[in-house]
């Protein structure tokens, strides 16, 4: 229910300012967010911190995943990608074939990428 109607407010959009998450103090407005709606998810105390309540209510945390899905939108519409973050770097050459690490990939393979990166990196977290 939080990821059909809070969260989709806050990925409303994204690829116009996704790239602000970049600073520790917009990706700190978003967790604020999240961890209220995990600690509800996981009905866990109130007082337990925001990677604990994300771990307990199984969410990665939701800046990585507009992240994702920004980078995902502009590639679609062929706008231009201003930050990568935590995603492997995809390349679109002339022939409008998607190249990550100097091999042709399709767009499930490139979504696989992505979720693995977006796990690492919660697991970095």
């Amino acid at each position: 229910m939080f990821d059909g109607l809070i969260f989709s407010l806050l990925k409303y959009c994204s690829s116009v300012f996704y790239h602000r998450l970049s600073l520790k103090t917009m990706r700190r407005h978003i967790s604020v967010v999240q961890r209220r709606c995990n600690i509800i998810t996981a009905r866990a105390y109130s007082d337990i911190p925001a990677e604990t309540a994300g771990l307990l209510a199984k969410d990665p945390p939701l800046h990585l995943k507009i992240i994702e899905r920004s980078v995902r939108w502009l590639l679609e519409h062929e706008h231009p990608v201003p930050y990568w973050g935590h995603l492997t770097p995809v390349e679109i050459d002339a022939d409008g074939e998607a190249h990550m690490r100097d091999q042709l990939s399709t767009p499930a393979d490139i979504r696989r990428e992505w979720n693995k990166n977006t796990l690492e990196a919660w697991e970095k977290m």
